[in-house]
């Protein structure tokens, strides 16, 4: 596979637990309070590192002067290139817009182009264990993969919050290396996929909106599409919320999806989590999985895509900051295309 500066769709959407290979891992490096530089682990072990860039990719790092492999982590040696970013940016004394409070009473930083201070690391992993990973579910799309393997006209529709939306990958906010956002990526692919099929794309996601708010504009923003296959990654924002409540709403837009078209099929995705390290954002988020899994084995017609598990999993081995968009609750452009990764292999798997 050819590694490069410019987006590819290939490069994107090779799955993070195939093969020994992992492409463009995004990681921050910061110094700690005493201004010290830490080794930074990656998802697995690193064998060998192939290559690292910069946040936009155009930039190439030197083996030895920028960076070096120790023991299986990534080191950035004294007079490094590399960006890093300070303790005192991260963690601000005093508040301005660029940040948001802290639950231990302090401030963070709040950027939601934080992967322009975030490198990208490709390697070869010693071993590729321990991390989670989507299973397919190809066979509870019967109706789906029917229309895209012979051709048929089908309308794939997306709704939920920013996430949906695409914040913050770079596509999104037009600086390189432009990645598009992961439901276009998800489609871009099917349409590689199966260049037979009429594909229509349709996305009504609006940052900052939850579940409940989701049920109230269903007639416009869900039923109006009368989509076949129908996308709901609503969580994020819904933090406050009991599970019970979440579930009434989930339950809803099932419902009112397959009102639109009874031959419906739904991909329920659930949320990634938010940084705990923030005030006033993080709640319910990490066990609205369980509801959503209960939600969809009680319907024939709906699966889930469980990207709670995922991020959870990656968190043991990864900092926040390494795959976070802007600190808070978007993904970067690596954590994206996990997004895009997931809902691709439950749909019609990409292994």
């Amino acid at each position: 596979m050819k590694i490069n500066g410019e987006y590819s769709l290939k490069n994107c959407l090779y799955p993070y637990w195939k093969g020994d290979t992992v492409y463009n891992e995004s990681v921050m490096v910061h110094s700690d309070i005493n201004g010290k530089l830490s080794p930074i682990s990656l998802l697995y072990p690193i064998a060998e590192i192939i290559e690292v860039r910069c946040g936009n990719l155009k930039t190439v790092y030197r083996e030895k002067q920028d960076y070096m492999l120790e023991d299986g982590r990534l080191v950035i040696p004294e007079g490094s290139s590399v960006p890093i970013t300070d303790y005192a940016t991260l963690h601000p004394e005093t508040r301005s817009d660029s940040c948001k409070e802290a639950v231990d009473g302090g401030f963070l930083l709040y950027d939601e182009k934080l992967q322009l201070r975030q490198i990208h690391v490709t390697y070869r992993a010693k071993t590729k264990e321990g991390v989670a990973f989507p299973t397919c579910k190809r066979s509870s799309f019967p109706k789906t993969i029917k229309k895209l393997e012979s051709g048929e006209g089908i309308r794939i529709h997306f709704f939920g919050d920013s996430i949906t939306t695409g914040c913050s990958a770079s596509g999104f906010f037009k600086y390189a290396p432009f990645m598009p956002i992961w439901p276009l990526m998800v489609t871009d692919e099917l349409k590689r996929l199966y260049p037979d099929a009429d594909i229509q794309y349709s996305n009504a996601a609006v940052g900052g909106k939850c579940s409940r708010w989701a049920t109230e504009t269903s007639e416009e923003r869900l039923k109006s599409y009368g989509a076949d296959l129908v996308v709901i990654a609503f969580g994020m924002n819904d933090g406050p919320k009991s599970p019970d409540r979440y579930g009434i709403y989930n339950r809803q837009l099932i419902l009112d999806a397959k009102e639109a078209n009874p031959d419906c099929e739904i991909l329920e995705v659930s949320t990634t989590l938010p940084n705990k390290a923030f005030k006033r954002f993080y709640g319910n988020q990490d066990i609205f999985v369980s509801v959503l899994k209960n939600l969809c084995a009680n319907y024939d017609f709906a699966e889930l895509a469980d990207m709670t598990e995922i991020h959870r999993s990656m968190l043991q081995r990864k900092r926040f900051e390494d795959i976070s968009g802007n600190h808070i609750n978007h993904p970067n452009d690596f954590l994206s295309r996990v997004y895009a990764q997931t809902v691709l292999q439950t749909l019609v798997g990409i292994d």
